[in-house]
């Protein structure tokens, strides 16, 4: 960890807010004047939203009565795959996600009862779109108490699915430029970290300007990728002024191992210190 840690955290916040990895090692140079590599900040990527998401999986939104559900086909290491997400209508809170290479009725159940586990609740309604899949899924999720209505993304006020619509949008416009997402594990950890993204540290105008977790009620651990990092990895807490400081060590070199030769005898010498001087932090072996 010899990058300042906001670095890192910037170089988190650009990708999962749109920037390339061409752009985010363009954007480091112009701060470090060090060009870092794809892998290396790809394995930054990896770390991190590993560590936000293990932190954060326990936690649970309070949400409304209305779900929004729908899914969308993604291209995945060239092969198609179906993304299904449910959103909270309240608070806008991304509920669940799944990913498919079928869209069968044991989708929509799975995607539904990940939703209901999050949530800690069963819904009153679920709005879908018109694929009959939803149907005995959503039945065989939560039985005949949740009513499900079939809505369209123009429908009349309460009744339309654009807040999922416009998420899938921001979903395929991210996609495009993601790199490193070409299997399925890859791509659900990276997809994951977009959905956390996006409930945890992306503003909303439609929400005056705060997350979908706030307006939910959880008390996160994070406020940014800089808690992130600082909760995970303390030392590296230091600003690229602390990195740069020279550190000085003592050592004290055993005297068993320092031999020399006089007249003949081997005689031991007696232990020394020695004192180093290292930049940048870096600790000696």
């Amino acid at each position: 960890m010899k990058t300042p840690v906001p670095v890192i955290a910037d170089a988190l916040n650009s990708y999962y807010g749109g920037m390339s990895l061409d752009n985010i090692i363009d954007n480091i140079a112009q701060q470090t004047r060090v060009r870092m590599t794809d892998a290396g900040i790809y394995n930054w990527i990896v770390r991190f939203t590993k560590e936000a998401l293990n932190k954060t999986k326990d936690l649970h939104p309070k949400v409304g009565d209305k779900w929004i559900a729908d899914e969308c086909v993604l291209d995945i290491g060239g092969n198609k795959v179906w993304h299904w997400d449910i959103i909270d209508s309240d608070t806008r809170y991304l509920l669940a996600t799944h990913l498919s290479r079928s869209r069968t009725t044991q989708d929509a159940q799975k995607l539904m009862e990940k939703a209901s586990s999050v949530a800690g609740k069963v819904p009153k309604v679920i709005l879908t779109d018109s694929l009959r899949a939803y149907i005995d899924g959503i039945e065989l999720a939560f039985g005949s108490g949740t009513k499900h209505i079939q809505s369209e993304p123009f429908a009349k006020a309460g009744l339309s699915t654009n807040l999922i619509e416009r998420w899938h949008s921001t979903l395929r416009t991210r996609i495009n430029i993601m790199r490193g997402m070409d299997s399925p594990r890859k791509s659900r950890l990276l997809l994951d970290g977009f959905v956390f993204y996006y409930n945890y540290f992306r503003p909303h105008e439609g929400l005056d300007n705060r997350t979908p977790a706030e307006v939910a009620g959880i008390k996160s651990p994070y406020k940014d990728w800089i808690d992130v990092l600082r909760l995970s990895v303390p030392s590296t807490e230091s600003n690229t002024e602390d990195t740069l400081k020279p550190r000085h060590y003592i050592f004290k070199m055993d005297a068993r191992n320092i031999k020399r030769k006089s007249k003949g005898k081997s005689k031991r010498k007696k232990g020394v210190e020695v004192t180093v001087t290292l930049g940048r932090g870096r600790i000696p072996k």
